[in-house]
């Protein structure tokens, strides 16, 4: 219970500061496709005069990004944007974006937000659970009561997280059949699916073998929340964040990278739900995992699929308190969990596992897992 009203404490905080900071009432979830960006200037006031200026936003903006979008790339419209960030800043990435150019964003400062979502992805509010398949062939996916409108995920990217066919990594969707409620695949480059199959279905995939992560975050004051988004490739981690305040994943999926799924220093606070880490860190580093997290005040991980990471599903470090709660996966090296140098896992629910159990803490160094 204690987790649950922290979770719920976070969440309720997070939109009560949205509502001020917008004057209307959103959401930690995940927002609807932006149909009409919000000119800029019109949203930026500019202080101080001669050579020491700065621009703070004065309402929430808008932007579309990728092919036919009002940026081509993130990096593009961040660089745009004003010094202090004291709104909502929304980056929606057009449907089957490939993000390849590695986007390191930093020293974004204010009291405001940055949502970076694509235009699809699912599940999506009303629905939040990760839905399980009717049935699979060697070239679609069926679940007739989510696939009712031809050529929504056309584009996307589907992405098995539990059952069977989870070594099939990101897929991309060919077709949309609202008649036999499918999505097409040219092939399974893994194990065929099947009525077991959970999985959920990104709109943005990034991550390239050239670059080192598929998304850096450094030095943040302003609170970063990702949707629906993909991470595959790179030659460390698919998120790499260090002095963020405040990092929230929802819906996001972390395949086959070869140290973290996603790694988080000296930050406040981090927050994932709904997504699905597998078959991360495939160098088989000591110091690595699905989740990797060191020196952060509060994490809250809940509802995710975690598994066939090796080493550990969950790595904890220097003196991060986490909250941890009804997380399913197996195979994940040694230990679902493990913390080490005064960190603190606190479990509940259902666990992800590893070869020797659930969790476990480090020796004599002040930690715990429970």
């Amino acid at each position: 219970m204690r987790k649950i009203a922290i979770a719920l404490f976070l969440g309720f905080l997070i939109v009560g500061i949205l509502s001020l900071a917008t004057g209307q009432m959103p959401s930690i979830l995940p927002i609807s496709p932006i149909t009409q960006s919000i000119i800029f200037q019109k949203n930026v006031t500019i202080l101080g005069s001669g050579g020491n200026v700065a621009r703070r936003t004065t309402a929430a903006l808008n932007y579309t990004i990728g092919s036919g979008g009002d940026y081509a790339t993130i990096e593009a419209a961040v660089v745009d944007l004003p010094d202090f960030i004291d709104h909502v800043v929304t980056l929606t990435i057009k449907k089957g974006t490939a993000i390849t150019t590695d986007p390191d964003l930093s020293n974004l400062r204010g009291v405001g937000f940055l949502l970076i979502v694509p235009e699809i992805y699912l599940p999506k509010p009303p629905v939040y659970s990760i839905p399980t398949a009717d049935s699979a062939g060697t070239i679609y996916l069926q679940d007739t009561s989510i696939f009712t409108v031809d050529d929504t995920y056309n584009d996307c990217w589907i992405f098995i997280v539990n059952g069977k066919g989870i070594n099939n990594g990101f897929v991309n969707i060919t077709d949309t059949v609202a008649s036999t409620g499918r999505i097409m695949v040219a092939a399974w480059p893994g194990t065929q699916p099947d009525g077991t199959s959970k999985y959920i279905i990104v709109g943005a995939l990034f991550g390239d073998s050239g670059g080192a992560n598929g998304l850096t975050l450094t030095n943040i004051d302003i609170n970063v929340f990702l949707y629906g988004i993909g991470f595959a490739g790179g030659s460390y981690a698919g998120i790499y964040a260090d002095h963020i305040k405040y990092l929230s994943l929802y819906w996001c999926g972390f395949y086959g990278l070869p140290y973290d799924g996603v790694y988080v220093d000296r930050s406040q606070l981090a927050y994932f739900f709904y997504c699905g880490f597998v078959g991360n860190n495939s160098e088989n580093d000591a110091y690595n995992a699905g989740i990797h997290i060191l020196n952060c005040q509060l994490v809250a991980i809940g509802y995710n699929y975690i598994q066939g990471n090796l080493r550990q599903g969950i790595f904890l470090e220097e003196n991060t308190y986490a909250e941890i709660d009804a997380n399913v996966g197996t195979n994940n090296g040694t230990w679902g969990t493990y913390a080490i140098d005064g960190s603190v896992a606190r479990h509940s629910g259902t666990k992800c596992s590893g070869s020797s159990g659930n969790y476990s803490n480090g020796a004599g160094d002040g930690s715990i897992a429970y």
